[in-house]
């Protein structure tokens, strides 16, 4: 027998819950009544019958809901106030005269404030970003020169064939040589030396 506690709780929940209708053809649970296509549990209670109908669970629905409007707000209401603060309390900047002597920073080009912060924390300066592309085709330019040279040297090499290229490599090892020789000066005068 079931407690009172529970009874409440389960008459609580019937009263208060929302559900959908089942579209099946066959009763799913053991002594419920299969009416057209919906599954019914009947119940007699003190005040009269109730009825409750089975449906597939939305778990995976709100969940997906709940999530969904957690992370919006979690990254939208920071970014909202952001650009608000930006656009209404902020403003855009002004054009104004530049003082003498003063050099304006590359993010104080821009008007917009969120466009001055992007410039100043997210992108690359203009100016080093154009120093570094000047570096790298001076680079470029330095490394096709020394390939032409090397270019001209070996066809001047090949056209002539008269001195050892920088490549050349000897076909005996010179310590291999100097070995031989002092094998056979060990050699002679060993035989010079039984004789």
């Amino acid at each position: 027998m079931a407690s009172p506690v529970w009874r409440s709780f389960c008459s609580q929940l019937i009263k208060t819950s929302r559900f959908r209708e089942l579209k099946c053809s066959k009763s799913l649970i053991a002594g419920s009544v299969a009416n057209g296509c919906k599954t019914e549990i009947s119940r007699g209670m003190a005040s009269g019958p109730r009825k409750i109908v089975i449906t597939p669970t939305k778990f995976q629905w709100f969940r997906f809901k709940n999530d969904l409007h957690f992370y919006l707000m979690l990254t939208g209401l920071p970014l909202g106030a952001w650009i608000f603060y930006a656009n209404f309390i902020q403003g855009e900047a002004e054009l104004a005269e530049i003082p003498e002597g003063y050099e304006p920073k590359h993010w104080e080009y821009y008007k917009h404030p969120i466009r001055r912060w992007f410039a100043r924390y997210i992108y690359e300066d203009p100016v080093k970003l154009y120093e570094m592309e000047a570096a790298e085709a001076v680079l470029e330019f330095e490394e096709a020169r020394c390939r032409a040279r090397r270019k001209l040297v070996k066809d001047m090499i090949h056209s002539y064939d008269d001195y050892r290229a920088y490549y050349f490599v000897p076909a005996v090892d010179p310590r291999f040589t100097e070995s031989v020789r002092e094998g056979e000066k060990q050699r002679v005068h060993l035989e010079s030396g039984t004789r």
